[in-house]
């Protein structure tokens, strides 16, 4: 329940701040409370907002056209805003991390 909070909390954030990527944290958040609050994992898929990307990947395993690239856009504009920003050796991880999500982003199915 916590870490499904937690990813869910990720998620809201990621509504609001462009950065963040919702989506993935909205699908685990929903894994998570399939598993402890049915109750909570239902809420999730009727949601505004994060329900219909979730129900695509639950019911398809699909990614929808609109949500790859906004996705891939919003990780590159992270990625070049924080090599901006912060100058720090670490920071190539996490180029390591982006990279990975959207190699798995791009190969997904786009229809059911």
């Amino acid at each position: 329940m916590v870490g499904g909070g937690l990813f869910l909390a990720a998620a809201i954030v990621g509504i609001f701040l462009p950065i963040v990527p919702q989506v993935p944290f909205a699908i685990i958040a929903a894994y998570m409370f399939s598993k402890g609050s049915p109750k909570l994992h239902r809420r999730i898929r009727r949601n505004k907002y994060l329900g219909p990307p979730v129900k695509d990947w639950e019911d398809h395993r699909v990614l929808r056209p609109k949500l790859k690239l906004f996705s891939t856009l919003a990780m590159i504009g992270g990625a070049a805003i924080g090599h901006w920003k912060v100058k720090a050796p670490w920071f190539w991880v996490l180029d390591g991390i982006f990279l990975l999500a959207i190699i798995f982003v791009l190969t997904r199915k786009s229809k059911p």
